[in-house]
């Protein structure tokens, strides 16, 4: 189903009001009960301070106890709220939408992730959040995505940000990598058959590293007109303000409310980095903007939440139109 055909205030007012409505009231009693919990937590930090002092002198460690708890026990009612308004939202708009389907899991391979070599190195992975659709005849999932390498000593986080998988109208023989040059350098084309593709865009190979198996299929699928589009995504991905807020329209009225200064884009580090192979187009996407996140308790539920929830699907569709 084409986005641009669908009056998404008329489903909002026969479909989706009625669901805000609840999630309203899921909201006041997760509120009314964050509050509770607080008070109950701190209650009970007295007389554990006192056990523990006259015991173990060390009462110290309480109000650590008390702290650690308070902030856990918020997170805690922030993903149960979340959790049921991204049930409830996209069980409503699957009955309009039904290209769009939502999951809260994603069970990714993370020796296929590995595989793809567009990846950080990485000793943990965690996947959730999965949208599954359709849009222009090209099917996609997109999902949170998670990595994390550890030593002795901590864990760090490598990526945050969300992987994109989308069918192509057109089957590829080769394996073709586009990789960012500021998110991570790894030369593995020499151990995987791939060598690099000098391309006569200067500023594209600026940012990015091209591998692939076959040189010349690369070649015709990295046109002038891709890679300026691909340039253009990345400007986009590296504005810490609401992404989805830059996909309001297509990218060049993206570009014209940039030459106009409605916003200033705050750069930073990370580019996404892509694949191609068979049929599909893997990106993986760094940015700290969270998708379909909606965690603010003290905002009362309205249609703003379904705003946001559509303006996000419209960004996972203005991707999609970059890709041949």
């Amino acid at each position: 189903m084409e986005n641009g055909a669908i009056n998404f205030e008329n489903i909002y007012t026969k479909h989706i009001a009625p669901t805000i409505e609840e999630i309203e009231v899921k909201r006041q009693k997760l509120l009314k009960a964050k509050y509770i919990g607080i008070i109950v937590i701190w209650l009970a930090i007295v007389p554990i301070s006192y056990a523990i002092l006259i015991k173990l002198q060390a009462g110290y460690n309480a109000p650590f106890i008390g702290i650690f708890s308070h902030f856990a026990y918020i997170t805690f009612i922030k993903s149960l709220y979340q959790f049921d308004i991204k049930e409830k939202l996209f069980a409503k708009i699957s009955l309009v939408l039904p290209d769009i389907q939502y999951n809260h899991q994603y069970n990714a391979d993370p020796d296929f992730i590995r595989n793809l070599e567009i990846t950080p190195e990485f000793d943990y992975m965690f996947s959730s959040d999965t949208i599954s659709g359709k849009h222009a005849n090209q099917k996609f999932q997109f999902f949170k995505l998670n990595l994390q390498t550890s030593n002795q000593k901590s864990t760090v986080n490598v990526f945050k940000g969300y992987m994109l998988k989308v069918d192509l109208k057109k089957e590829l023989y080769a394996t073709t990598i586009i990789k960012s040059k500021v998110m991570f350098q790894m030369n593995l084309e020499i151990f995987s058959g791939k060598q690099e593709v000098v391309l006569e865009d200067p500023k594209f190979s600026k940012y990015f590293k091209v591998t692939s198996t076959d040189q010349l299929e690369a070649r015709k699928l990295l046109t002038a007109k891709l890679m300026e589009r691909l340039n253009n995504l990345s400007t986009i991905l590296q504005t810490q303000s609401s992404l989805s807020n830059k996909f309001q329209g297509n990218v060049l009225e993206y570009l014209q409310a940039k030459a106009q200064k409605l916003f200033e884009p705050v750069v930073k580090a990370g580019r996404f980095s892509c694949v191609f192979y068979k049929n599909e187009m893997i990106m993986l996407i760094p940015t700290d903007y969270e998708f379909f996140e909606y965690k603010n308790l003290s905002i009362p539920a309205d249609k703003t939440m379904y705003d946001t929830f559509i303006k996000d699907i419209q960004c996972i569709y203005s991707i999609i139109d970059l890709l041949p």
